[in-house]
Parts: C-alpha cells; structure tokens; sequence
C-alpha cells in the first residue's frame, strides 16, 4: 500500500512502516495563488446579515460584484460615504475584501482603512490594503456588549471600503468561537493541495484517521478518531481548494455536507462535525504549515483555533475539537492519500 502525503513523511516514517503505509514522497508549502468564499451559520446564537439584507443604510456606497464575495456581491464606499446597520446582540464582526483597488464603472479606486463606531464611540481603525485581494476578511471585531439594541456606522478612510456582511452574536460573547481573534497570524505558509479525496491522519497515530461517526449524515455529526478501514467513505474528505490555503471539505459519504466547527458544548468545548454547507466560515478550513513541517487545520474566521484531537487520546471514538493553537502534537495532521 502506497501512500502521497503533503507534509510530515520524514518524521511519519516509523509509525507509517508499523500502519503497513509506504511513504512514498512529501510535497513542499507553495505559495499561495486564488481566493476564497463565505454564510448562515449552524450555530443558534449568531446569524449573519448580508450587505443586501433589509434594514441597512449606504449613504454613498454602490454595488460591487465579485463572484468571490458571499451572494456574489458587497457595498463599496469611499470617504465621505457612511454605511449604518442597527442590531441586537453582543458582539459583532464585519468581514470586508482587502486588496490595493478595486474598478467600478470602469474607474480604479484605492482601498484605504475603516473607522467603526458602535453607538456613537469610535471603537476600530483598521486597514482593508493588501498586497493580493483577499476575501472573507474579519476587519473589525467588538465583543462584550452589553445585550441590546446597538448601532453600527462605518466610516471609509484614506479610500475605499468593500464590506461583505456582518455576523451578529445574540449570546454571551464568550459562547462565539468565531470571535477568537480572527485577525491571528496563521501558523505558517498555506498548503496548496490539489482538488480531490483524501484522509486526515492524526501526527499521533498513523493507524487512526479522521472519521464521520457511525456512517451518520445528520447536520451536527461530530467527527472523530477511528481506525483506518479499507476505503470507508465515511474517512475520505473531498478538498475543494477555495485559494490562499483555504479548503471546503466534505466527508465522501454526502458531499453536500462540510467539515464545521460547531457551536459550544455546555461545557465550553467547541466540537467539530458536520453541516451541510453553505459557504460560512467556520466551514472553511485553512491549512498552514507548522513550524515543526506538520500541518495545521484552523477554520477560517476563528485562525487562533486549531483541529484538535482530544487530550490526545488516539482511542477509538475520541472526538476533535477545535482549541486555541498550542503548538502540541494532538493539533497536527498529516492530509493525504492510500
């Protein structure tokens, strides 16, 4: 039995002769070449509002399409332009596209920075530029509100601001994992893995793989450890490369359904399973490599998170959860195919 992994063969070695897998070669990080997609969300105590959604105010602002955008489309807006959203809650983020411009009407306009205001105080500047456009950005992220009625106002600075949709927690803001300072810096560079099925391997057990449980479809099945079978459906994932290192996964078995990161358990542990997807963040998965040449899987709007086996059990049934990334082998993975 043969097997291609993308990262972690050298060291994989022993534990993968012991798993009767033959490693047969290790791909190098790639740079990173495309872009990447956004919402609705499994979690009952936030929601997200689309830049099109009923009760905004874009005084200046226009329609700007991308297919790369949630929907297809944004508002943009430059200085002297305001957008203003009420809502209830006690968080919220505001995901916008960074770049260096954008065209509209056939005129090239620069992007500049954002002031944010929350019932009257200014509470963010932040900046939309980067060097390569890139989507489904958190730009600007308050929490402990109080719960409420608050009002929202977005100020372009120094240029343009493209702001896709804003996502709204109604809970304590300590029950939103996608709050975990999206804005951290990825572990490493973005592995570039072609489209296609594989399994995700445990670093601490080349026997074990990542599983749906018991063949089950249902939206909210947690994803767990299982001993590899001979090619059960419910252990291979469909990677859809959605650019700069950023994956939609689904199980084989439903491919309407995506890896998620779901929301907490009473206990404050944040499981991972499955939901059918609908292009939300916590739905996709950026995949970076460590320092140590493991790979990291953390979901898009929550880069502090890290996929996470555990307490490190590598037993049957042990469940995945997403956990602040510490740097310890239960949050590497090997992604690959036998």
């Amino acid at each position: 039995m043969k097997a291609l992994f993308y990262f972690g063969a050298a060291r994989w070695a022993s534990s993968a002769a012991i798993a009767g897998i033959a490693i047969i070669g290790g791909l190098v990080a790639q740079p990173s070449r495309a872009l990447d997609a956004p919402p609705t969300t499994p979690s009952a105590s936030s929601s997200v509002v689309d830049d099109g959604a009923p009760g905004w105010t874009w005084s200046g602002f226009v329609d700007y399409e991308d297919s790369q955008l949630h929907g297809g489309s944004a508002h943009a807006g430059g200085p002297g332009n305001y957008a203003v959203y009420t809502f209830t809650g006690t968080s919220v983020d505001v995901y916008v596209m960074k770049g260096q411009s954008i065209a509209i009407d056939g005129r090239r306009h620069r992007l500049g920075s954002m002031q944010v205001s929350i019932d009257g105080h200014l509470k963010g500047d932040e900046s939309v530029r980067s060097d390569s456009p890139d989507y489904n950005v958190a730009g600007f992220s308050a929490s402990g509100l109080p719960s409420g009625i608050h009002v929202l106002k977005i100020d372009p600075q120094d240029g343009w601001v493209v702001v896709d949709y804003i996502r709204v927690n109604s809970g304590d803001s300590s029950d939103d994992p996608g709050r975990l300072d999206d804005k951290a810096a990825p572990a490493g560079p973005p592995v570039i893995i072609p489209e296609g099925n594989y399994r995700i391997y445990p670093r601490l057990s080349a026997a074990s793989t990542l599983d749906d449980k018991d063949w089950k479809t249902e939206n909210g099945t947690p994803l767990q450890l299982w001993k590899i079978g001979d090619h059960q459906k419910n252990q291979w994932f469909h990677l859809t490369p959605l650019g700069h290192g950023k994956y939609w996964m689904a199980p084989e078995q439903i491919p309407s359904r995506a890896m998620t990161m779901l929301a907490p358990n009473p206990d404050g542990s944040v499981p991972v399973g499955i939901w059918d997807y609908t292009e939300h963040p916590a739905q996709i998965w950026l995949i970076t490599q460590t320092d140590d040449g493991w790979c990291r899987l953390s979901p898009s709007n929550a880069k502090s998170l890290a996929l996470t086996v555990q307490r490190g059990n590598i037993s049957d049934g042990t469940p995945t959860l997403c956990e602040l990334w510490r740097m310890d082998a239960s949050q590497e993975w090997v992604v690959g195919i036998q």
